[in-house]
């Protein structure tokens, strides 16, 4: 799994490492990160989601949407990287399915500075 828990100024974040894999591996690396994090307490988990350089296509939305919704109640919130242009509006639209509180950020260090306030 190329995922993990990081620490960021004190903080505990999982790293979802989502980018520049293919369909199969995405596949691969969601089931494996949604076993470890179905296993955490309730609305613990800060997420910090890199899909930078990865294909964005019905299936991968579609795949992205369900373990949002299967792992909506673990998380408390989530930081996306690698979402501009189009991206932006498919962002939306997973929030908007999932109710997963996320917000995109340019730089991973953003991204880890607004996690570690959350």
């Amino acid at each position: 799994m190329r995922s993990g828990f990081i620490t960021h100024q004190g903080v505990q974040v999982f790293y979802c490492r989502y980018n520049r894999i293919d369909m199969s591996t995405l596949s691969a690396e969601v089931t494996e990160v949604e076993a470890l994090l179905l296993k955490q307490p309730v609305n613990s988990m800060r997420l910090l989601v890199d899909v930078t350089g990865t294909v964005i296509s019905p299936s991968t939305l579609s795949l992205l949407t369900k373990t949002s919704l299967d792992m909506k109640k673990y998380i408390h919130a989530t930081a996306v990287l690698g979402v501009e242009g189009v991206r932006v509006q498919l962002l939306d639209m997973l929030v908007k399915a999932s109710g997963l509180p996320a917000k995109s950020f340019k730089t991973e260090e953003e991204a880890k500075n607004w996690l570690a306030t959350q």
